[in-house]
């Protein structure tokens, strides 16, 4: 924990030189310690003599150009040292990824969460650089359906997580069409020289509105889904909503009934979510979804008996 301590205290110092120029010591110190307090990292230790050895081992061990004004007095970055913007910015991304990820919580001692870990997350930094600056890049994919892993140039739009999976949302530069990949397929990825405009009508966050889940069925209307469980199973449901949309229609202790209404898409997605809770669960509408549902569980039936 020692060593995520300090690397959370070196991007800390970073970014708050890079945001606040000739920042002095003891508001440097002062800031890296609130930070840390948010992100839930140990700071007892950190002093204003730990900054100072920080911005020493930053300077000497790693190369990075702070500087300390002796007429300003503070610290700040110069303008005329070689070491570049993107490099400061894709150490602050750093940062960004280990709180995205819960890796800096610092509570370890009585907080568990899922021991599952994320797959593919050593592309994260590279991709979330190259969508901030619209960046094409080179893409190399291996597909659970494909035997051999196909490269293609990407205009990367956005990264969505779902089920403890990280996925690219990018347009393919071959079919000029917007696909979805899984980091934990992606084997190569390499940042490409010039930019890309992004297409102002691709709306990323409507695009997944209708959805549970990441992949889409162009083909599937979206429609009302008409959900019963009984009063037991549907006090989970009320905690946590299948979908966004989701609305309750009817909550009757007396009948034992939870009855609830969705509006998207039936994809395969929802029909893995809904199997999950399918202890009490009926399909009351659609007609087709009912269908599948029965299916589905008609074959588990038979394999387990």
């Amino acid at each position: 924990m020692s060593k995520l301590n300090s690397i959370q205290r070196y991007l800390l110092i970073i970014r708050k030189i890079k945001s606040t120029p000739y920042i002095p010591l003891e508001s440097l110190h002062e800031e890296v310690c609130v930070e840390l307090t948010k992100h839930g990292a140990r700071h007892e230790n950190c002093s204003q003599r730990t900054i100072e050895r920080d911005i020493h081992d930053l300077k000497n061990n790693l190369g990075i150009p702070i500087t300390y004004s002796r007429t300003e007095k503070g610290y700040y970055f110069p303008e005329t040292e070689p070491f570049s913007e993107d490099s400061i910015d894709r150490l602050l991304e750093s940062f960004d990824l280990l709180n995205s990820l819960h890796a800096d919580t610092g509570l370890s001692q009585f907080v568990y969460p899922e021991q599952r870990p994320y797959r593919g997350t050593q592309h994260l930094s590279p991709l979330i650089y190259a969508i901030r600056r619209r960046k094409p890049i080179l893409l190399e994919h291996k597909s659970y359906q494909k035997p051999l892993p196909t490269t293609r140039i990407l205009h990367p739009y956005a990264l969505k997580e779902n089920r403890n999976r990280w996925y690219l949302v990018g347009i393919d530069t071959r079919t000029q069409l917007l696909k979805t990949f899984g980091l934990d397929r992606i084997r190569r990825v390499e940042i490409q020289s010039g930019k890309f405009r992004r297409d102002p009508s691709i709306d990323i966050p409507r695009r997944f509105t209708d959805l549970l889940g990441i992949f889409d069925c162009k083909e599937a209307p979206v429609e009302e889904i008409i959900l019963s469980f009984n009063t037991f199973d549907g006090e989970y449901v009320k905690s946590l909503p299948i979908h966004h949309s989701q609305r309750i229609l009817k909550d009757s202790p007396e009948t034992n009934e939870l009855v609830v209404s969705l509006r998207l898409k039936a994809t395969k997605d929802l029909h893995l979510v809904l199997i999950s809770r399918g202890a009490s669960l009926q399909v009351l509408q659609p007609q087709h979804l009912r269908e599948e549902i029965s299916r589905i569980c008609r074959n588990l039936a038979d394999r387990n008996s």
